[in-house]
């Protein structure tokens, strides 16, 4: 079973700008902090609409000599953003999606919803269940 994630933003008029990370959702906080803490590079990010992982470059080298060692695999189909790596699926959305609000993303069959606070530049993990029943201030 995956740790699946919606990534985004709130819009000026309440709505929710997310993009979706299919897999391991739940680790991904550092690396949004580390890579994506600017209003350009939150763009660029969720204008990918939808991966199934994002590694580091390191992690990126392994997972790829891993899966070719294992399985004789070649590289995954991705995409690089700030020299971060994205496995792209042939199922997953290109572009981000529109939601309500928060809440209306957490509704999703996600674990967690990441949250861009542009004023902080600083990203905010949220467990989707307990956003649903209003456990966060927000």
């Amino acid at each position: 079973m995956s740790t699946r994630a919606i990534v985004g933003v709130t819009q000026k008029d309440g709505k929710f700008l997310g993009a979706w990370q299919w897999s391991d959702g739940g680790t991904i906080l550092d690396i949004l902090n580390r890579k994506f803490n600017t209003d350009e590079t939150v763009k660029e990010l969720l204008s990918v609409g939808a991966w199934q992982i994002m590694l580091g470059p390191r992690q990126w080298k392994e997972y790829c000599d891993y899966i070719n060692k294992q399985y004789g695999w070649p590289i995954p189909e991705h995409i690089t953003v700030n020299n971060v790596y994205f496995k792209k699926e042939s199922y997953c959305a290109n572009k981000p999606t529109v939601y309500k609000n928060i809440i209306d993303a957490a509704n999703e069959d996600i674990n967690y919803v990441y949250v861009y606070d542009r004023e902080n530049h600083k990203w905010k993990r949220y467990d989707s269940w307990k956003l649903i029943q209003g456990k966060y201030k927000l």
